[in-house]
């Protein structure tokens, strides 16, 4: 627990207490922002991936979570993606009530994107030309768009956003991670035959310090691009998740992490930077084209507080999906 002199708004708000996993109360809007991602197969199996959480909130609605979260179901369940019945769904909470709570409606995702890196130089994206290696990357970061839903009463049906930076915390910083560890899932129908999703999940949170930054990318860390490691306690589950600042905007996503050598011992957990995402299209625009997370932020349609990284000269190496469900 942080002295009193140095305890964050975050620590203040959310009452952590050192490195625990703790629940994020019920009335706090971070249950409209951090969702779960659920895959269901074209057999109906339904399955819990990770979670994502929510950077623009209609028009398109974009989540970001991480590439690893997704890649799997994707590459097992190509065919019954692009064409149906199978998807990936965005978990939007329906009731409170002790019957509902565990009941959400889902929302199939439409386009998936990563940034591939195959062609692009390590740190050409989100440094610019100024920084260059000859090894390629790959971004655990991953965008994911939603199809416009509407309520009976006609109002767009879309997650909450949150604020995001490009920046990494510095050493020894706080950052909070947050996520659905443990999440079950089963599909059900209910009353009016309508398909909805029992899933058995709590939101959690953690806290941790920055261990070591690396804001440019580093050859020596487990992961490729911007990233930080942080003794943040990230269970399974957490993947895809935002990891917040003091400051309250989303700094990275929760990527990687090696579990405790001993009970209650630290946990070595990495978080993948956002910036390489900057560049990647998450939108198409009839008449307009492609439309950039870049392009979003410039609109205001993303809130990002910070420096933005300038564009490089070359177009990200973008791995693109679109799946048949609107």
């Amino acid at each position: 627990m942080p002295d009193a002199d140095e305890t964050s708004p975050v620590v203040e708000i959310f009452a952590f207490s050192g490195h625990q996993i703790l629940d994020v109360p019920e009335s706090s809007r971070l249950h409209r922002v951090v969702l779960p991602v659920v895959g269901v197969t074209a057999d109906g199996e339904a399955k819990a991936l990770g979670t994502a959480f929510c950077i623009a909130s209609s028009r398109p609605c974009v989540l970001v979570t991480a590439w690893h979260v997704v890649d799997r179901f994707i590459r097992e369940n190509k065919s019954g993606l692009e064409r149906g019945p199978a998807s990936i769904q965005i978990v939007l909470a329906l009731g409170a009530s002790d019957d509902e709570k565990d009941l959400g409606r889902p929302i199939p995702v439409h386009r998936v994107v990563h940034h591939r890196g195959s062609k692009v130089s390590r740190g050409a994206e989100w440094l610019g030309p100024e920084s260059q290696s000859e090894s390629g990357f790959q971004s655990d970061i991953a965008l994911l768009t939603l199809p416009l839903v509407q309520d009976a009463a006609g109002r767009d049906f879309c997650p909450d956003q949150i604020g995001i930076g490009f920046g990494l915390p510095d050493p020894s910083a706080w950052t909070y991670a947050f996520g659905y560890p443990g999440m079950r899932v089963r599909r059900i129908v209910d009353e009016q035959d309508n398909n909805v999703l029992d899933v058995q999940r709590v939101l959690r949170r953690s806290a941790g310090h920055v261990v070591r930054s690396s804001p440019n990318g580093d050859p020596e860390e487990p992961l490729v691009g911007p990233s930080f490691e942080a003794d943040l306690a990230m269970p399974w589950g957490m993947s895809g998740g935002p990891v917040l600042a003091d400051d309250q905007t989303v700094c990275a996503a929760v990527s990687l992490a090696l579990d405790p050598e001993s009970p209650n011992g630290a946990w070595k957990s990495h978080a993948a930077g956002l910036a390489p995402a900057l560049d990647l299209p998450v939108h198409n625009e009839p008449g307009v084209g492609p439309l950039t997370l870049r392009e979003l932020v410039d609109a205001g349609a993303v809130l990002a507080l910070g420096d933005v990284p300038p564009a490089s000269p070359q177009p990200p190496d973008a791995e693109v999906f679109i799946f048949d469900n609107l």
